[in-house]
């Protein structure tokens, strides 16, 4: 009966001290200079025996041992998360355990500037080392990814980030679409889509969308030409900026299928990823009589009504290179 008594104490002891344990913090056991802060990645699936034995080597734990023991007893083992964790040695094993089972996990930054192409997202996309790569076989449709800032952890699918923004961009475009201005000459939301792809690379500034949009909404009406130089550079370059240049008073007559110079009404796709912005000056233009535009050297558009004015215009600020 002793030796009952004696295992069942050596038994709640050891429980006892290895509960304890968990709570140890790191820093106590290493020198006080040697506090560590770090970054800890975990990998996917990654075996709960090489965790412990990295966060040994970054002197994060006391113990290996203690710390695969107090996953299992904890329950923990099957729950850790993959991703970057920001660690110290000064927390203990029972609060390691529980930041890296949590959403506790680092995120980082994507900005996605407003009219992007779908060319400029996949580079940028190339350059994160937090996103993976995988959109060799993804379906990208120009327009169709909303531009903004958005919070990713590590290693999250570069298509999982564009569905996201996929999801964001449909809910703009039917939010304006349900709210626009009575008697459009669109006939759907992607038509919406692509007229504010064309606004937003035209307009110099927020301010100016709404007006900008009512010149090209009265030329649809009147069955007009858009004439829109970012169409002819689309035409060219399909989003590739490092392609793109200046444009010549040449490249008007190159046809293409967004060449608004040679074709009638929208161009066969937006021109860029269009900001919220620019999709509501799509849905609720100005009412205005301006059917020209032309940059000035102020940096602003000087609008006008006429053929004639907007020559006057065209013959004062604009400088094509022949």
């Amino acid at each position: 009966m002793r030796l009952v008594y004696l295992f069942a104490f050596i038994v709640g002891t050891s429980w006892l001290l290895l509960v304890g344990s968990l709570h140890l913090k790191a820093s106590m056991v290493y020198l006080p200079e040697n506090i560590v802060k770090s970054t800890f990645q975990i990998n996917e699936n990654e075996p709960l025996q090489s965790i412990s034995k990295r966060l040994k080597q970054k002197k994060l734990i006391i113990s290996t041992r203690i710390f695969e023991y107090g996953a299992s007893l904890k329950q923990l083992d099957k729950k850790i998360k993959y991703g970057e964790f920001y660690l110290t040695n000064s927390t203990s094993i029972n609060d390691i355990l529980t930041k890296i089972t949590s959403n506790d996990f680092l995120t980082y930054d994507v900005y996605i500037k407003d009219c992007s192409t779908n060319w400029e997202i996949v580079e940028l996309f190339k350059q994160k080392h937090f996103l993976v790569d995988d959109l060799s076989t993804f379906s990208l449709e120009e327009g169709r990814f909303a531009p903004d800032t958005y919070k990713v952890a590590f290693k999250v699918r570069g298509s999982s980030l564009l569905n996201v923004m996929r999801e964001r961009q449909d809910e703009i475009l039917q939010k304006e679409w349900n709210t626009r201005k009575t008697g459009l000459p669109l006939h759907n939301q992607y038509e919406l889509l692509i007229l504010a792809s064309i606004i937003e690379k035209e307009a110099s500034s927020i301010s100016e969308m709404p007006k900008v949009a009512s010149v090209f909404v009265n030329r649809l009406r009147m069955g007009m030409r858009l004439q829109s130089d970012p169409t002819v550079i689309y035409g060219l370059d399909l989003g590739n900026i490092v392609e793109r240049e200046s444009i010549k008073k040449s490249d008007l007559k190159k046809l293409s299928a967004h060449n608004t110079y040679l074709i009638s009404g929208l161009p066969s796709s937006p021109i860029c990823n269009p900001s919220k912005n620019a999709i509501q000056a799509a849905a609720n233009p100005d009412t205005s009589q301006f059917f020209y535009f032309v940059m000035s050297d102020t940096g602003q558009h000087v609008f006008a009504k006429t053929f004639d004015e907007h020559k006057n215009n065209v013959l004062k600020w604009r400088n094509f290179k022949e």
